[in-house]
């Protein structure tokens, strides 16, 4: 009985960790450095940084500075993610906060590709919309 159970608990990890292998984005967390579209990238400045951290269960969550925001991905192929999420209502504290947060919430929800180089992560969109992130800590 015991050697069943080693077995199944071997197996859960096995499944585990290639479940991870797949994911390049489980537990990494992020920073904005940069949106828009490629054409013109603007660096995004401010004391409170926008962030994403994605979670290793396939869940994702952040915060735009003003709000914070919480949801689902998913990896569809090496370069090709989906994602969802809720966002909270509350006011930002400027116009510049509420300009970024308006245009990050425009591109993510639409954003079907990521490039991940490094310690640096670009999520697009077919339109050519971009939001380039910087990786923060010391994540996978």
């Amino acid at each position: 009985m015991n050697r069943l159970w080693a077995t199944v608990l071997i197996l859960l990890s096995l499944a585990v960790s290639c479940a991870s292998a797949d994911d390049p984005l489980a537990g990494t967390s992020w920073a904005l450095a940069q949106m828009g579209p490629v054409s013109d990238l603007q660096e995004v400045s401010g004391d409170l940084p926008l962030t994403i951290e994605f979670l290793d269960d396939g869940r994702m969550k952040g915060s735009t500075g003003c709000n914070s925001y919480a949801g689902e991905y998913e990896i569809r192929s090496p370069s090709s993610l989906a994602v969802a999420f809720q966002i909270t209502e509350a006011g930002c504290s400027t116009q510049e906060m509420f300009g970024r947060e308006h245009e990050f919430k425009n591109i993510l929800p639409v954003a079907d590709m990521f490039v991940l180089e490094g310690t640096r992560l670009t999520i697009g969109t077919q339109d050519r919309q971009r939001l380039v992130f910087t990786r923060q800590g010391n994540g996978a």
